[in-house]
């Protein structure tokens, strides 16, 4: 909780680069604030990467990460606290397109996951 004992929820905007904004209303938000990221999922830490980047840059102080899921358990020396991990997942697994075995194999995909959900191809 904040020195004035209040806690912010907020969700960042995204460019079409991926880096987080923030507007100017919600950079209060952050600045000077101890900060905790919440995700769904944290597969490669790209992403995660981005939001540290983004809580630094706009002045607050990262001290928490929280997930349901996460394949990382460390990020920038700050433990990832999750509900499952990947010994929760037998067989799954995470690869950058170009190394990708079954892309590799020419492998069609059966869906799409993401942020929105869940969409059969």
């Amino acid at each position: 909780m904040n020195a004035h004992r209040t806690i912010y929820i907020m969700s960042p905007e995204q460019d079409i680069n991926g880096q987080m904004i923030l507007r100017d209303n919600t950079k209060p938000m952050v600045l000077n604030k101890n900060v905790v990221i919440l995700s769904t999922s944290i597969t490669t830490g790209v992403t995660l990467d981005k939001a540290i980047d983004s809580v630094e840059y706009y002045g607050g102080r990262v001290q928490a990460i929280a997930s349901v899921f996460s394949m990382i358990t460390k990020a920038r020396g700050i433990e990832v606290t999750s509900i499952f991990s990947a010994k929760d997942m037998a067989g799954y697994a995470s690869y950058d397109a170009k190394d990708c075995p079954m892309c590799k194999a020419k492998q069609k995909i059966d869906a799409i996951v993401n942020g929105f959900g869940y969409s059969r191809i």
